[in-house]
């Protein structure tokens, strides 16, 4: 495997779109290298192996897991998942747009958008892959009465992104509290998502569904309602909060 300088080019590349995911996944895994540095021979679209390959540490102790698998190629979208992420408001349609569009490069198959539909056009016109679904807006973002709706489109997704871009207001803190409360499938909370559980007073102990909090510094200082900035405390609090609360949480 490359090393963690040459990964975290290869990643930025991935990201801006100069390579395709067949490419980022040759350089990461040097295949037609020999094991050394990248090929400048190697061809740049070459398959992935048709069955997952462990994959060594490398410098950082960090394990890549295994390799991507091709796809049958009688597969079709409904095969890879199907992922809601809820969130935007005027102004900030930006962060909800990125959550749908990391949901398509990462493999999945149908990826659907809720958001308010004063920005639904927007959102729409980052990707034609993306679907979208607009709801009744309350000022700059979601009015409370579209909790329901969230609810019935929820159901249709394997996994709920919830948060980036959302605001904070009455109606996010109603929304937010009992989508995560009532939603069974796994749910990702991130950003104005986690603001808001905090600004909601919800017991982050009541969920039916597995759930992953992926807080900054700050985020997770609202969290736990303390001003430690000490990393290594914050991560003990993190994994303490975690044990508890019985959840995932990604301190960035």
């Amino acid at each position: 495997m490359i090393n963690p300088h040459d990964f975290q080019q290869a990643a930025k590349k991935f990201r801006g779109g100069r390579i395709t995911l067949a490419q980022f996944t040759d350089l990461v895994f040097q295949r037609g290298a020999g094991g050394g540095q990248p090929s400048k021979t190697a061809v740049p679209n070459a398959a992935p192996p048709s069955v997952a390959e462990p994959v060594a540490k490398g410098k950082l102790g960090l394990t890549m897991g295994l390799s991507l698998r091709d796809r049958p190629r009688e597969a079709h979208k409904g095969d890879f998942g199907r992922i809601l992420a809820i969130g935007g408001s005027v102004g900030m349609a930006g962060a909800i747009s990125l959550t749908g569009l990391a949901a398509l490069r990462s493999g999945s198959g149908l990826v659907k958008v809720a958001v308010p539909e004063k920005i639904q056009a927007t959102i729409a016109g980052f990707n034609p892959c993306l679907m979208t679904v607009g709801f009744e807006n309350d000022g700059d973002g979601f009015h409370g009465s579209g909790l329901n709706s969230l609810l019935e489109h929820s159901a249709w997704a394997d996994v709920i992104a919830l948060g980036p871009g959302l605001g904070r207001g009455e109606a996010q803190k109603w929304i937010v509290k009992n989508l995560y409360q009532q939603i069974q499938q796994p749910m990702v909370v991130d950003a104005d998502g986690i603001n808001t559980l905090v600004d909601a007073e919800t017991d982050l102990a009541e969920h039916p569904g597995q759930r992953i909090l992926t807080p900054h510094p700050g985020e997770f200082q609202r969290l736990i309602g303390s001003k430690i900035t000490n990393r290594t405390k914050l991560e003990e609090e993190a994994i303490s909060l975690a044990k508890s609360k019985k959840l995932v949480i990604v301190l960035k």
